[in-house]
């Protein structure tokens, strides 16, 4: 870690100093040590899991941390069921196809503005797909930052700079493969592979924070597939490559078989570390690092929750379990109903261990349904991150 980077992480802590510990903070900087952080556009970016610093978006998280309560910091909203691809490992698979009107989906932003969120993720389906995802955009800042999971379908240059103009923080393209047969064969479409690139292109251009996403498979890191994206996203400048374990869950719904095994999550890490050492490339951000007992941990309904395109809500995009409806309900009122089952973030990926207990059907399980299924699953230990950094979580 070179100087500069030194400087910008105790740039990034620097909120905290007056409400922490020496200890405390201390253990913050090295928590960030294996990030690398950079500057794009005036704004300095660990990776797109956190918001931009100086942004109001990084001072609700600031809040959100120190506070040491549960709130809904980070939220995945899907906008829209539709997608013009047909990948097997689609994770909103089995979900009923819905389109919820604009006036409603400004409604349920403000109502996540007023819970104090930090992150708010737009997904689908294909969000670009809607033509007044630009207005949503606009609609989440400055409170919120904005990042724009999409195959890169139809962003072109113009697009992309309507979202620079409505204030996106990033834009995440996904790509299945460096290789143009195999994204092609896996999104189902011919001609894929060359539209996500030139999403990249478009995205760089416009000045955003752009990353690639990823999906780390058994047979992605057997066939070094992870380092073919770094190496393209090298080739492109883009700013981060984002790597998602498989969960078994829409499309994979019992196959339990896609969880990775021990050994190739530290493999992700291990990559995500030694990545983070160079002076340049994109910086890599994998959950099976970030979210690991080690680090941060599971924080599903705790921090972070989804919302699916007919309005239901869960305690994560990857765990279709709905504790209430936001055309029925207020999203106040559902996340209260969510806390007893979410009290404390989890060492390890809760819906890891529902694998093999969601039954083959339309999803997601309805809120009865979910509340038992839940209702059998003991809490496994805090992740070592709150442990340390935040002791009174102990107590939760």
């Amino acid at each position: 870690m070179g100087r500069a980077t030194d400087r910008q992480i105790r740039q990034t802590i620097h909120p905290f100093l007056k409400k922490l510990t020496f200890q405390q903070v201390w253990r913050m900087y090295r928590t960030f040590r294996n990030e690398r952080p950079q500057t794009v556009n005036g704004r300095l970016w660990l990776n797109s899991f956190f918001p931009p610093y100086p942004s109001e978006a990084f001072d609700r998280f600031v809040a959100i941390t120190l506070e040491k309560q549960r709130a809904p910091y980070q939220i995945y909203f899907a906008v829209t069921s539709d997608c013009p691809y047909h990948c097997a490992h689609c994770s909103y698979g089995r979900r009923k196809p819905s389109n919820l009107p604009t006036d409603i989906l400004l409604n349920i932003i403000q109502q996540l503005k007023d819970e104090g969120t930090a992150i708010l993720g737009f997904t689908g389906g294909e969000p670009l797909l809607r033509d007044d995802l630009e207005d949503l955009v606009a609609a989440a800042g400055p409170e919120m930052t904005t990042v724009i999971f999409t195959t890169g379908f139809s962003l072109d240059e113009k697009r992309a700079q309507r979202f620079a103009d409505a204030g996106v923080g990033c834009i995440t393209i996904g790509l299945e493969s460096a290789e143009e047969h195999t994204h092609d064969a896996i999104r189902g479409t011919h001609g894929s592979f060359t539209t996500g690139l030139a999403a990249l292109t478009a995205c760089k251009h416009a000045d955003i924070y752009t990353s690639i996403g990823t999906m780390a498979s058994h047979e992605r890191l057997y066939q070094r597939e992870l380092q073919r994206l770094y190496d393209l996203g090298c080739e492109y400048y883009v700013d981060e490559l984002r790597i998602l374990s498989p969960v078994p869950t829409g499309a994979l719904t019992g196959t339990p078989s896609v969880l990775l095994s021990p050994q190739e999550k530290e493999d992700i890490k291990r990559f995500h570390i030694r990545s983070n050492k160079r002076n340049t490339g994109p910086v890599v951000a994998a959950n099976a690092y970030l979210e690991s007992a080690e680090m941060f941990g599971c924080n599903a309904g705790y921090h972070h929750c989804f919302i699916d395109a007919s309005g239901e809500v869960c305690p994560c995009d990857l765990m279709p379990l709905s504790f209430g409806n936001l055309t029925e309900h207020s999203f106040h009122e559902v996340w209260n109903a969510m806390e007893p089952f979410f009290p404390r973030p989890q060492a390890n990926c809760l819906m890891g261990r529902l694998a093999g207990k969601i039954p083959v059907t339309t999803l997601p399980l309805p809120p009865a349904q979910s509340s038992n299924l839940l209702s059998d699953i003991e809490p496994s230990a805090l992740p070592r991150l709150y442990q340390h950094l935040l002791p009174r979580q102990r107590s939760k």
